[in-house]
């Protein structure tokens, strides 16, 4: 990425931004002084950091290392590059459909774009200051030739307090860390299921995002609890993504429940949640990340569904009193792969927590691999699943209630969703000026709950007759029982 370098006084530029490239593997100290001698470069890894990128594994050294008798000529380069100069992040500038100008920094060999912001200078990120509602379009054309849009970078639109609406189109993939970060305006965003993957603090500061449940959510990212002296807090059905430190520091919170819509716990997520004593982690959940329920230290049962691809470093570390986990997972490996491979988990995952005098509940099939993958063959005692507790769950058959005109359907499965159907039993026609309403209705009804099975139908018959309640039956007690079909899919419906 090329960073375009502002002039802001009548000093001469010394070092000047040229782009990246990768020099050998093999490169020593003298290799790197002939190339900065023939053309200075340096490299901007963050806004508060010039560094060196000294090989193709990111294996980074400061230039003043490499420079040991100019340190401090160099150090002082930094310092007035960054004092001086303002620094333009990106690669092209399109006009949305609503003429708002958007960045853009090319992506996977300039095939791809990624949304950027315009400029960072003292400690700001700027180019969308004055914008209160922003489309980021699928895809952009430049120079008559069409990209996608598939990212949205770190720090893109970061610190934008007047931006109230954000919609990301379903091209996009990732949002960075800190891509929205102090937008305090922010009161609602669209993020579409494309989206895989969401940086640290992404949605940190947006003080006006909706609460539900004293949760703050961006849609279906969680992004914390709002109160944090809550005994219970209730994650809603469809969300996604549980961010970085969302529970950190509830020493109340004693039970909770992930809903089967949960791809990813993020790092610190219930740390220090001192008072939680089990947890169940659902088969969709891929990715536990580093340190998610560190310090839990009243946490005695674990499970974990078969859909995790990787648990972090110290993810269940210092929980000092775990008796049982179980595990579905049923292929292991012992190095880091990609999400749609086996389970790899870090060797620190349950450091200090005991589990040699702990149960591991593992599918049999996998039993040897568990004993002989660390860190799991430090557990104490191999227990194999049962052919039960392998199968998939299935929700419970909800019931039906109907009393003062209300009718309510519950369920033992938390969250789950209704689906009913409501219908008369006979509505009968005749002669003359009577109509004969027979007024029974069947009422049916099951629940549906990610990562479930569907639950039985329940069924009911209801004596309605006069539904509006003006002492006669007739055609308009129809009228007021549609009202009731109408309202849809509520537990309770008037």
């Amino acid at each position: 990425m090329v960073i375009h370098v502002k002039k802001k006084s009548r000093f001469e530029p010394i070092c000047a931004f040229r782009g990246c490239f990768f020099p050998p593997q093999n490169a020593n100290s003298q290799y790197f002084l002939t190339i900065y001698q023939q053309n200075p470069l340096i490299y901007w890894i963050s806004p508060h950091k010039f560094l060196f990128l000294h090989s193709i594994y990111r294996t980074i050294k400061p230039l003043y290392i490499i420079m040991k008798k100019s340190r401090i000529t160099v150090l002082l380069i930094i310092l007035m590059s960054m004092v001086c100069y303002d620094l333009y992040a990106y690669n092209i500038a399109i006009p949305n459909n609503d003429g708002v100008t958007i960045y853009y920094n090319w992506m996977n060999n300039q095939t791809e774009l990624q949304v950027t912001y315009q400029y960072y200078s003292s400690y700001k990120y700027y180019g969308y200051e004055n914008i209160t509602s922003i489309s980021i379009p699928k895809t952009v054309i430049y120079n008559e030739k069409e990209y996608q849009v598939t990212s949205i970078g770190e720090n893109a639109l970061r610190g934008n307090s007047g931006l109230t609406s954000v919609t990301i189109p379903n091209s996009v993939t990732s949002i960075g860390d800190y891509a929205f970060q102090n937008c305090s305006g922010l009161t609602s965003i669209t993020i579409p299921n494309s989206v895989t993957s969401i940086g640290d603090y992404a949605f940190s500061g947006c003080s006006n995002l909706p609460i539900e449940n004293n949760i703050r959510y961006a849609d279906t990212y969680l992004i914390q609890a709002v109160d944090k002296t809550l005994s219970k807090y209730i994650i809603k059905e469809g969300t996604r993504f549980i961010g970085k430190s969302a529970f950190y520091g509830c020493p109340g919170l004693t039970s909770i429940t992930i809903p089967h819509s949960v791809t990813s716990i993020g790092e610190n997520a219930f740390c220090e949640c001192s008072g939680l004593t089990s947890i169940t982690i659902p088969n969709s959940v891929t990715n536990i990340e580093s340190f998610a329920f560190l310090y839990c230290s009243s946490l005695t049962t674990i499970s974990i569904g078969n859909g995790v691809k990787s648990i972090g470093e110290n993810a269940f570390a210092q929980c000092s009193v775990l008796t049982d986990v179980y595990c579905k997972a049923e292929e292991l490996s012992s190095t880091e792969n990609e999400e749609s491979g086996p389970l790899y988990t870090y060797a620190s995952a349950f450091e200090n927590s005991s589990i040699e005098a702990a149960t591991l509940h593992v599918p049999e099939s996998a039993i040897n691999a568990y004993k002989n993958t660390e860190p799991w063959s430090g557990f104490g005692t191999f227990v194999t699943l049962s052919s039960e507790e392998m199968k998939t769950p299935k929700c419970a058959t909800p019931t039906i209630s109907y009393q003062n005109e209300k009718l309510t359907f519950s369920c033992a499965t938390e969250d789950v969703s209704y689906h009913y159907d409501i219908t008369a039993s006979s509505i009968k026609s005749g002669s003359g000026n009577n109509i004969d309403l027979t007024p029974k209705y069947i009422i049916t009804v099951y629940a549906t709950k990610d990562g479930y099975e569907d639950s039985e139908i329940e069924k009911l018959e209801v004596s309605i007759g006069d539904a509006n309640c003006d002492g006669i039956i007739n055609a308009a007690d129809i009228v007021t029982i549609a009202g009731i079909i109408i309202k849809g899919s509520e537990s309770e419906l008037k």
